[in-house]
């Protein structure tokens, strides 16, 4: 990534695929799991989105330290 056009564009393309493209991704996982909790559970809006939420967090975290 460093060639010719410098440390600038390595630094755009990180910022845009750490920033852009996986934290548009993880908000619609997010989003996703607290539209299901609200569809499949009847769980109401105010409950599904902090629990959602706490659930994703808690699933990110178990993959980040038993999955890699």
């Amino acid at each position: 990534m460093y060639t010719e056009l410098g440390p600038r564009l390595g630094l755009a393309w990180n910022l845009y695929v750490f920033w852009v493209y996986l934290g548009v991704q993880y908000a619609w996982q997010a989003a996703l799991l607290c539209l299901a909790l609200r569809r499949v559970q009847k769980v109401p809006v105010w409950a599904a989105v902090p629990l959602g939420l706490a659930t994703y967090l808690l699933t990110m975290l178990f993959w980040s330290v038993f999955i890699r």
